[in-house]
């Protein structure tokens, strides 16, 4: 007697193949579903340096929102090559729930820096994909690149008493046209260079306030504060020189 394959014999095969489906009226395997699309955070903006040379890893800074409170978290940042030939890099923000605050009522900020190697060809192109947006920058990679600095401004505020003393502000904020200010850097005359810890994001600049104390006969002070870019570039200092009191 002939031996005749089972009509149901493709349900093995579709377990084999890891469908769980039922066979089709014309015998053939079931389709397998889709991946679900992954959830991915909120991008507001992207900076980057528009230039680089060859061999210096392009850092590319990521800002938005994670999720509505406490019960949401940035689970990771995929990476994937660009369709085709175009040199370049595919970055997704991708959060999850889970058990977390929920009583933490406010929005997760996302605010990421990844590190890309720029590799040999002429242009690299950078694409992060947000929840509402995508968005694509093209970056020169020429040896001897040069960028231009961020710049930083400093005005002195209106002093505040405080017998005998007197406080003296000095606002400071810093701007550029490329990438992203990531630091501060100021010194009292000749002391040593100290972060600005309590500087505040100003678009892709940056900032903050010194506040010196001044006693009664307090000699000139002289104030240096230089940025710092996101691919770790030092700006020329900006130079305010207070009088004697």
């Amino acid at each position: 007697m002939r031996w005749r394959a089972p009509r149901d014999a493709c349900m093995t095969l579709a377990l084999v193949a890891g469908c769980a489906g039922a066979c089709a009226p014309d015998g053939r395997l079931p389709a397998r579903p889709a991946s679900p699309r992954p959830e991915l955070a909120a991008v507001q903006a992207v900076w980057m340096a528009d230039t680089v040379a060859p061999g210096e890893s392009l850092a590319v800074r990521m800002v938005g929102v994670s999720g509505p409170n406490g019960s949401w978290k940035l689970s990771e940042i995929r990476r994937a090559p660009l369709p085709g030939a175009r040199p370049g890099v595919l970055l997704s923000p991708v959060v999850s729930r889970v058990a977390g605050d929920l009583f933490i009522q406010m929005e997760i900020p996302l605010d990421q820096v990844v590190w890309i190697p720029s590799g040999s060809a002429r242009t690299l192109t950078v694409c992060v994909a947000g929840r509402d947006t995508n968005v694509c920058r093209d970056v020169r990679v020429q040896a001897g690149a040069r960028r231009a600095p961020a710049e930083v401004v400093l005005a002195r505020a209106a002093a505040v008493a405080s017998d005998p003393d007197e406080l003296v502000p000095v606002d400071v904020r810093a701007t550029i046209p490329s990438g992203w200010v990531a630091a501060l850097e100021w010194a009292d005359g000749d002391g040593p260079a100290r972060r600005l810890d309590d500087a505040q994001p100003a678009g892709a600049g940056l900032a903050a306030r010194i506040l010196l104390r001044r006693p009664p006969g307090d000699g000139p002070r002289r104030i240096t504060v230089k940025a710092i870019d996101g691919q770790g570039a030092a700006s020329a200092p900006a130079v305010l020189t207070l009088p004697a009191r």
